[in-house]
Order: structure tokens, then C-alpha cells, then sequence
């Protein structure tokens, strides 16, 4: 080592300490002498003498060389689970395939100096799984273990005894293929199947939902006919043949008595009643799919502008009771309690739900009331808003523009919309209970 060179060392450890190495492999062939510990020496010429146990040994520090050529450096061969892979011609850019489940991979390499080739350096690294240069020292062997399959590509330099690196180097291009579960399609497809399978349970959740909701309005509707059914075969009955027996004692009473005006005037009322009864009556009963439209012009009919939208499809029956009893009471409130003087419905046939607008010009409702629900004693739009969780739907109330309210109703397509398939089927039921009721009658 040089002195300058030492002295640096001393003064900056990081720095690197650049030695001239003289053993077996200079021709360097002996070892000094263990019991001398003035084994060298310095003669005026510039010498260094060295006592060996083979004789006297000299080194002109004057002419020194330094191997400025960097070393080749070649891939020897590969072996991958205990299978050597025939490389070609140094393998160096040669890419390799190798099978499924490769779990081991050994890379034997090296690097040519005739000076002196166990003072060579390697460093190497395997792109796509080494993030940085692994520093090998003089070890001629690479060994990886658990790569998945994939394209990577094995680089090795090496310097010479004097740190003349060639940053060339040598590389290896392999690949390793994948089981069938582990390539991109493979995950494709599952992710597709996990996407679908969240998709069809969200579905199934949601019919399962609209369909509990539909069922339980659907009871409460059969609940419904049935009372309209016994009151039709009972009290309806019985007053139309109370009032025939009324009408028997009035044709048999003379005209020109009070008797007489008496029973003709309640035979008047009993009609009266009798038709109102009936209404009653027909209201308990649920309207046949696709009559909200109808039914909701006549509502609207010289007290709101109507608006259809959307590609129309048939409504569940039940749902259509509760829409048009919600929009009814909307209209209702909007004439009476804030005086407006036009009021607009707007019917809109969407694909993931239906939604029913009623807007209006009036003075609003307060904020205060909104918040409570409504007005102590008034339970309009309390009922509203148990009508509209009866059916599974949502209802809103807000400011339209710088006056007015506007009432939003939004029900859920599952629950609004009626298969043809649904509506032909409780369309053939309730034809049939029509006929066993009129033959009861």
C-alpha cells in the first residue's frame, strides 16, 4: 500500500484503500519466515528483499502494474429445481422458458483475468425481484428461492483485483411459466365471478326486500277486501233489504199522509247511504295494475297540471293505493293551507325506481313543522310518511325555489313495477273471486 493512500484511509475510513496483493497466484510461491520478524527490507536501490522459508524473494515497488483491462464475465450455466438448462453461447441475452412451479433457481457465473482471477469481485441482481445490486465478493454462485411465475432477468458484473469494474457484465433473460391459477385471465375471471356474485346477492337482497315490502302491503290490501267482501255480503245486503221492506210499507201507506213524506224522505237518505256505502266499499278494494296513470289525472283534474315521463310500465296495485292517497293528500295540503294557486304533478317512470313530484306556488310550510313532523292534532304528513315506509319508499319535502314546497315520493322500481307475468296472474285471481263474490250474491 502506498503511504499517501494509508494516510487517507486513516483520516476518511469510507474512503477506498487502493493494495498491490503479491501471494501463490503472483508467483509468490513460499511464506516469510515465522521466526524473523525482520523478514523485509528495503535496500538503497529501491528493493524490497523478502526472507521466505524458500529463499530470499525481491519486489521493485518502481515498476508496479496495474491492471487497468476490466474482466469478461460469463454465465456458466442454470439449473432450476436440480434441472440443469442448456444455455447458448454464454447465455448472455438468451432467454430461457422454464415450467410451472419452478421453485429454485441456481445461476453459476465467472469472470477471465490472467493476472490474478480469485482477486475478481461480482455483484448481481435479478430484476423483477432484487430491488438493488446484491455484492457477491468473490462468490461465483447465485441461488433464488419461491419466484413467482413471471419475465425476470439476471445481470452480473465483476471487477478485477485492482477494482476495474466491467458494468457490462453478462445477463440471462428466463421466464416462468404459470399454473393455469395464476395467470391474468385466470384472476380476470375471478374477479368478474366475484363482481357478478356481489351484483346477484345485491339483487337478491333488494327482492328479497321489495318483496317482503310488496307482501306485506299485499296483506293489508287482502285484509282490505276482505272486510269490503263482508261488508258487501253483510251490511250492504241487509240495508238493501231493510230498505225494500221500507219501500213495501211505503207503497202501502197513503200518499196524502205525513206517514207517507216520512218514509219516502228516509227511503231518499237510505240511498243516499246505500251509494256512498258503496264507494266505501270500492275504495277498500285495490285498483287493477296500470290504472295510477287514469286514476291520477281524474285527482289532478281541474286542480293540478300533470306530467307523464318515462317509458311507462304497469304498477302494483297496492303501491298505486298508496301513491295516489300520498299525492291526494299533497294536492289537499297545497290548496288548503298554502293557498297556492297552481300545483303541478309529475309522474316519472325510471328504471331503478319510480318518482312521483308535486310542487306548488303557496307560502311553504315552516321549517318548524318540518322538523317535528308536522302540526300538533294534524297528522297529514305524519300519514304521508307512513304511507310512503309502507311501500318501501322515501319521502322528501322541500323549498321550491323562492317559494312553494315541493313533496318528493320515491319508490323502489322492485316494488312499484309490476311483471306482466304478476299481472296476469293476480289479474286471473281476482277475476275469480269477483265471480265467486257475485254468485254469492
Amino acid at each position: 500500500m502506498r503511504s499517501a493512500d494509508l494516510d487517507a484511509a486513516f483520516l476518511n475510513p469510507a474512503q477506498r484503500l487502493t493494495a498491490f496483493v503479491y501471494g501463490r497466484d503472483q508467483g509468490l510461491r513460499a511464506r516469510s519466515n515465522w521466526y524473523d520478524m525482520n523478514d523485509i527490507v528495503e535496500d538503497r536501490d529501491g528493493l524490497l528483499w523478502l526472507a521466505t522459508n524458500r529463499g530470499l524473494a525481491w519486489i521493485d515497488p518502481r515498476k508496479l502494474v496495474h491492471n487497468s483491462i476490466p474482466p469478461p464475465v460469463v454465465i456458466r450455466n442454470m439449473v432450476a429445481d436440480d434441472r440443469v438448462i442448456a444455455l447458448e453461447s454464454g447465455a448472455d441475452g438468451t432467454s430461457q422458458s422454464l415450467p410451472p412451479g419452478t421453485d429454485r433457481i441456481t445461476i453459476d457465473y465467472t469472470a477471465l483475468s490472467f493476472t490474478d482471477p480469485a482477486a475478481n469481485k461480482f455483484r448481481y441482481r435479478l430484476v423483477g425481484f432484487d430491488q438493488e445490486w446484491v455484492d457477491a465478493g468473490e462468490r461465483r454462485q447465485a441461488n433464488y428461492g419461491n419466484l413467482a411465475p413471471g419475465t425476470y432477468r439476471f445481470q452480473v458484473i465483476a471487477a478485477n483485483g485492482d477494482g476495474v469494474w466491467n458494468e457490462q457484465g453478462a445477463a440471462l433473460d428466463f421466464y416462468i411459466k404459470p399454473y393455469f391459477y395464476q395467470t391474468w385471465w385466470f384472476r380476470a375471471l375471478l374477479v368478474t365471478a366475484l363482481f357478478l356474485f356481489v351484483i346477484v346477492l345485491v339483487r337478491w337482497r333488494s327482492r328479497a326486500a321489495a318483496d317482503r315490502t310488496r307482501r306485506r302491503v299485499e296483506v293489508q290490501v287482502e285484509e282490505r277486501e276482505r272486510i269490503a267482501r263482508e261488508l258487501h255480503d253483510t251490511l250492504l245486503q241487509g240495508q238493501q233489504g231493510l230498505m225494500m221492506r221500507f219501500q213495501a210499507v211505503a207503497e202501502i201507506t197513503p200518499s196524502n199522509t205525513a206517514a207517507r213524506g216520512m218514509l219516502e224522505r228516509a227511503l231518499e237518505r237510505g240511498d243516499d247511504l246505500m251509494i256512498a256505502s258503496r264507494e266505501r266499499v270500492l275504495d277498500l278494494r285495490a285498483s287493477d295494475p296500470g290504472s295510477l296513470e287514469s286514476r291520477m289525472a281524474s285527482l289532478a283534474e281541474d286542480r293540478a297540471d300533470l306530467r307523464i315521463s318515462g317509458y311507462r310500465r304497469p304498477i302494483c296495485a297496492p303501491v298505486a293505493d298508496e301513491i295516489l292517497a300520498i299525492v291526494g293528500e299533497a294536492i289537499a295540503n297545497a290548496e288548503q293551507h298554502a293557498k297556492a294557486t297552481h300545483i303541478a304533478v309529475e309522474l316519472r317512470y325510471r328504471v331503478l325506481a319510480l318518482d312521483i313530484f308535486v310542487g306548488d306556488n303557496g307560502v311553504g310550510i315552516a321549517p318548524a313543522i318540518l322538523a317535528s313532523g308536522g302540526r300538533r292534532g294534524h297528522y297529514g304528513l305524519q300519514g304521508m310518511s307512513e304511507r310512503a315506509g309502507r311501500i318501501g319508499g322515501k319521502l322528501w319535502f322541500t323549498a321550491n325555489g323562492t317559494n312553494g314546497t315541493q313533496v318528493h315520493l320515491r319508490v323502489p322500481a322492485r316494488v312499484a313495477y309490476q311483471t306482466q307475468w304478476d299481472w296476469f296472474r293476480k289479474r286471473g285471481l281476482r277475476d275469480g273471486s269477483s265471480r265467486s263474490g257475485g254468485e254469492r250474491s
